[in-house]
Order: C-alpha cells, then structure tokens, then sequence
C-alpha cells in the first residue's frame, strides 16, 4: 500500500505541529500514520511523541514511519487545569 496522499516528511510535520503547539499551553498533537502493508490509518494514543515505528491494528504489521500526519488538540485536561491553579494559588500566596 502507497503513503496516504496527506501525509508529510517528518520534519515538515514536525515543524508544523510544533508551531501548533507554541501556541496554546493546553494544546497537544497526536501523530498518525498509514499502515505500509493494509493501508489502515492508525493514531499513535502518546501526545506530543512521534514515534520510528508503529504497529497496525488490524493487521499486526510494524510500519517504518517515512511520514505522518497529525491531529491537534486544543483545550485543557482536569490535570493541566489544576497544575494552572496551583500555580496560581503559589505566585498568590508569595
């Protein structure tokens, strides 16, 4: 199976997706991959990591990854948000 068509070259993706990410403190980026062997799109579930390798779901391959592709998230987890807070609270208090 070819590359998705909307796949890009690591370090153009790479550029991107971090130019996203200098944007918002809450944002994160996920990045996808075409299975070389059945052509499934798979997302790698680790936000912010591209990974060298990844494995298809549906068909057990180990793809090389030559290009990828990637899906932003902007907002902010329960996590993030309470680390904010505590920081605010610290600078409050002195």
């Amino acid at each position: 199976m070819s590359e998705d068509e909307r796949d890009l070259p690591i370090p153009e993706a790479v550029e991107m997706a971090n130019e996203l990410l200098a944007l918002s403190p809450f944002a994160s980026v996920f990045f996808k991959f075409t299975c070389e062997r059945c052509g499934n799109r798979l997302t790698f579930d680790v936000p912010n990591v591209l990974f060298k390798r990844g494995s298809c779901d549906k068909c057990g391959h180990i793809t090389e990854i030559k290009k990828v592709g990637f899906m932003a998230v902007f907002g902010a987890t329960a996590r993030q948000l309470n680390t904010l807070l505590n920081e605010v609270r610290r600078s409050k208090s002195g």
